[in-house]
Parts: C-alpha cells; structure tokens; sequence
C-alpha cells in the first residue's frame, strides 16, 4: 500500500461522478461545522472555490473574479486596495486546518486551499484494504453509520433554525454583523411652550377669538420655555418601532438616543440608525455631501430632496405649511453608506414631514417592499446607496411607498 493514507487530486483532473458526489457532501459537512457556520463570507469563499474547481472553471478562481462574483466588488476595482480576497483566503485556510484537526476527520474527503492559490486541492481517502478483519471493518461501519446520522441531525437543526436570506436580512446584514448594539437615533424637533399664567391667557384667547381674526400677544422671555430633549414625533416613534423590532429580530442589540442627546464621539466605532430627517441634525449632517440630499430650496418656501447630478430638477418637493398634515403627498431619503468619518455603517431615515419616515421605515421592514425597490440594481447587499421615495397622503394616512430614484455605489 502506498505509504500516503489519501489520495491527491492532480492538475486538470476529471471527476467520476462518485467522486464528485463525495466532493459536495464533503463541503456541505465543512460549511455546516462550527469552524465555518459563523462566517458566512468564509463560506460563500469556499463553496465558491470548489465548485469552480468541479466544473473545470478555473478562470472563476482569480482574485478580481472572487470578489467581484462572492463579494460584490466592481468588476474592475482595485485588489490592491481592498484585500478582501486575499484576507478571507487565510481565513478560510486557517478554518480548514482547524476543521481536519479535530477527532474523526482525518478519515474524510480533505479540502484545502494551498498557500498562493485560490484553487482547492482535494486529497480522498485510500480504499479499505480487503485483508481487514471483518469485525474491524464491521465497527468502522457502525462509526460511520453513526457518524452520518449526527451529521443528518446537525443539518436537520441547522435548517429548521436557520433564518432565510431575505431582502430585509440582507440590506441590515452590514449593521447586524458588526456583532456589537446598533445605536437608535431619532430625531426630535424643537417645540416652544409658555408656562404660567401666560398660557392660560393664551388659551382663553384663542377660546374667544373669531375665525379669521388676527390675536396680538405680549409674554416676556421667561413665559417661553423650549422642550426640544423631550418629544419625538408620532410618525418617527412609528419607525423607530420598525428599526428596532427588525434588527431584534435578526439577533442584534440595540442602544437608543434622541438626536439631541447622541454626541458624535458615540458614533466612532459604531453602527447606526439616524431617524428623522430636518428634526435630527445628524441626518443632515450626513446626507450633506451625497448625490441625494433634503434642504430648503433657496426661496425658503419649499423643502426639496436635490439631486446634486441634476441640480436643475426640483419636482421632488412640497411646500413649506402649516399645519403639516396637511399635504397630500411626502418625500423620503434612504441612504446606507460606510461613513469615513466615524468608521462605521450609518443607516439613515429622512424625509420633509412623519409621513415620509413611516413610508421609509415600512420599506425597509417589509420584504416585499425592498425586493422591489432593488430589483433593478445587482450585489447591492454590501455596497452604499440611497433611495429616493414618493408616498401618498389621504386623511392623515399613509399609502404605499413608491420608489422614484435608486443609487448604489
């Protein structure tokens, strides 16, 4: 017998289909071990690789090619740059030592990624020598029968508890899989209140006034008092109850601040949420330089979302009145981009008025919704963007939101 105990694949080699076989339930049972159930990148990378390497694909098994098709990447963009092949290639290698040094492995199909290469070598086990005792291969038997039947068990789990990749999981995967609390910020506006006896003249006022008749009240600085760290509009309390309801529900904690409260050292290091758009200062500060961003148009009549391409279009836009629940339709600004300044993903929620927040938040929690929304644009789970939306407003409600605008880079 060859002093080897496996037998290694050679350059250009032709699968039986026995081995082929062998070969997929092989990477099923590596992905599914512990070593790798954590790392979905690690995975994608290996299921990537191997199956290149069973259909003779080896083109697919270039750095450029990888990270553009398993990561997402431009086609043509820089690998000297963005070394995420390279990083999850030792990764993956160091996973698949991990994985072949535990107990009962070393009898299996071996897969490994040699170092300088991102094309898998798989070694097989050599045949069961006839001359074995028949108990001795009859107990092998019994190991692998029982070994086989863990592994159906272990699958069996992982697929009843697994959570589907859907379109919501994977537009808040970048926020999730940082593994630490998302930080909440909603936004709050800025309300005056009169105290004392001036509010009660006020409201006695207003209670005799006539329909069309203009009132004149004095009050001194004093009789004023701002409120602006105690109240967050109904329609930003709506989508703050989708934001944090969603990322619970994809296993992430979260920590919640009023825009008022939340400083920006808080934010280095940290994924975030920023809801409201002129009520949170945050939100502004954010969009500010992005090709989508929400102001006052230079009359100060109107709020506009610009886009800074197209900086002659200005149809995006409702008037400036009160009172706000007024309007007949709403405009809303979505953006998730990777922030440079805080070193973190940052999701934010803007629009003119509630009504476009509740419309945001509802797109971003309902699969149906963001399926549509991204129908258009391919492997943007990763990357930034921003989504410009319109939503219809009849009696205070809400309808559907509509997407006018999607721009990922």
């Amino acid at each position: 017998m060859d002093s080897e105990p496996h037998r290694r694949s050679t350059p250009g080699q032709k699968w039986l289909p026995e081995q082929e076989k062998a070969i997929q339930a092989q990477l099923e049972r590596v992905v599914a071990s512990h070593q790798f159930i954590g790392s979905e990148r690690c995975a994608l990378f290996l299921q990537h690789a191997v199956e290149s390497l069973l259909k003779g694909d080896i083109d697919r098994l270039k750095e450029r090619i990888i990270g553009s098709e398993v990561f997402g990447r431009d086609a043509n963009y820089d690998t000297g740059a963005d070394p995420i092949v390279r990083t999850a290639d030792g990764e993956v290698r160091k996973r698949l030592a991990q994985y072949y040094s535990q107990p009962g492995h070393g009898t299996e199909v071996r897969i490994d990624v040699p170092t300088g290469s991102y094309k898998p070598e798989i070694t097989f086990p050599e045949p069961e020598s006839t001359s074995e005792p028949a108990h001795r291969r009859r107990n092998r038997w019994v190991s692998a029968a029982v070994a086989a039947i863990a592994l159906t068990v272990v699958l069996l789990a992982r697929f009843l508890v697994s959570t589907p990749v859907t379109p919501v999981k994977r537009f808040w995967a970048p926020l999730v899989d940082s593994g630490k609390p998302i930080m909440v910020v909603v936004g709050q506006p800025a309300p005056f209140r009169f105290s004392g006896p001036i509010e009660e003249h006020l409201q006695s006022m207003v209670d005799q006034s006539t329909p069309g008749q203009r009132l004149k009240l004095e009050f001194l600085p004093q009789d004023v008092a701002t409120a602006k760290d105690r109240y967050v509009s109904i329609g930003d309390a709506y989508a703050l109850a989708h934001v944090v309801s969603t990322v619970s529900g994809l296993g992430a904690k979260y920590e919640l601040r009023g825009s008022y409260g939340a400083g920006f050292a808080e934010f280095r290091g940290r994924s975030t949420v920023l809801i409201g758009g002129f009520s949170n200062q945050w939100v502004m500060e954010l969009m500010k330089e992005l090709r989508f961003v929400i102001k006052d148009d230079a009359a100060n009549t109107r709020q506009v979302i610009l886009d800074r391409t197209n900086p002659e279009k200005s149809d995006w836009a409702i008037a400036k009145v009160w009172p706000r629940g007024d309007v007949a339709e709403d405009y809303g600004l979505i953006t998730r981009v990777f922030d440079r300044q805080t070193e973190s993903e940052v999701i934010a929620i803007g629009g003119f008025t509630y009504f476009s927040n509740v419309a945001a938040a509802e797109l971003l929690t309902r699969d149906a919704y963001l399926a549509q929304a991204m129908s258009a644009s391919r492997d943007w789970d990763r990357k930034d963007l921003q989504i410009v939306l319109r939503v219809r407003v009849l009696k205070g409600a809400t309808g559907p939101p509509q997407v006018l605008a999607v721009h990922v880079w």
